[in-house]
Formats: structure tokens, sequence, C-alpha cells
């Protein structure tokens, strides 16, 4: 009887499914709520599905494919996470005698927002959290909260910005061309 149920036991494990990694997740969110969405990116759910992304080598996180979405009241952030080992474009965040850094206007010393005089010519908002091979994308945001570099208030700030700029405007997060942290306005291409 013991050796029938070890089998059996056996047979159930070796046939069992094993999941994939999940590499997408939605966040619902209200950017107009009293923290401006920030109790939406700072819980669990998403820590876990970040810590997973960048265990299995997807280091960046960005918005799906045409799934914008939108910096006032509620939406939805479509996610995903995607594998990349680096950027084409690497700037510096400020001038120090570089001819290639981000020229946007600087509305707080960690974001710039649009215009800008290099790039596209999308509405934009720069943050001053740059990607490398680990961690890349809306994943250095969403690193910066849960290690408390970005307070509550510093999400304000940039919750501000991007209100400021995009308005009722599609957005998204991209994130593969430069390796800052940065948001564009989405225009729904043919």
């Amino acid at each position: 009887m013991k050796r029938s149920l070890k089998k059996k036991n056996s047979f159930i494990r070796k046939t069992r499914k094993i999941k994939k990694h999940v590499k997408k997740i939605n966040i619902h969110i209200d950017w107009d709520s009293k923290d401006n969405g920030y109790s939406s990116l700072n819980n669990n759910r998403v820590l876990r599905f970040m810590m997973n992304s960048i265990k299995n080598g997807y280091n960046l996180i960005q918005t799906q494919p045409k799934k914008p979405f939108y910096c006032k009241g509620k939406t939805t952030l479509y996610l995903q996470a995607v594998k990349v080992k680096s950027w084409p474009v690497t700037p510096n965040w400020d001038w120090h005698g570089k001819k290639d850094y981000i020229k946007c206007m600087t509305l707080k010393n960690w974001i710039k927002i649009s215009p800008c005089t290099k790039g596209s010519k999308n509405a934009k908002v720069m943050v001053k959290l740059k990607s490398n091979p680990y961690v890349g994308g809306f994943a250095t945001y969403l690193m910066s909260i849960f290690s408390g570099y970005i307070t509550l208030n510093k999400h304000k700030e940039f919750v501000k910005a991007i209100q400021q700029v995009f308005k009722h405007k599609p957005a998204y997060i991209h994130n593969q061309d430069v390796d800052w942290f940065h948001i564009k306005e989405y225009i729904k291409q043919n």
C-alpha cells in the first residue's frame, strides 16, 4: 500500500505543469487619490512581480504594447517585464561639459520635462533614475519606492509633473532607447 502511494505521488510531481514566470501585471491606480496612487505601487504584489522578474533576468519593466495609460484620475497600468542588456543612448543627466546630455527643461533637480531639444517630439517626463543591466525602466522607479528613496512626497512631485505634461493625453513607458527612466506621450501608429 505504501509503495503504490509513493508511486502515485511521484507520478503527480512529474506530470504537474510548472508555471512559467509571469511577465505581465495590471495595476489599477488613481492618480487623483489622496496619496496619488502611491499605495497602488507600494505593495507586496508589485514587489513580488518586480523581484521575480529581475531574478529571472527580465530587468526592464515597461507598459505592454498598444496599452497606454492616463495620468489623471483612475487608470490601469498594463506592465510587462522584458530583458534588456544595454541601451543605444546613454546621455549624462546634466551638461558638465559633455555634449551628450538630457536637453529638457528642469522642473526639479531629479525631474526634467518637455520641451526637449533632442529625441522624439513626443511630450516626455525624464526622471533621474538610471537603468543598468540588473534593473531598468519603470523597475528603477518601483525599486526606488521600495528602498525608500522615492517617498510619498517625491512621488507626489512626480505625479504633479506627469499630470502637468500629459494632461488628458495617453502616455506609455518604453525605456529601451535611453537608459534614464522616462514616460512619453503615446501617439497611435497606423
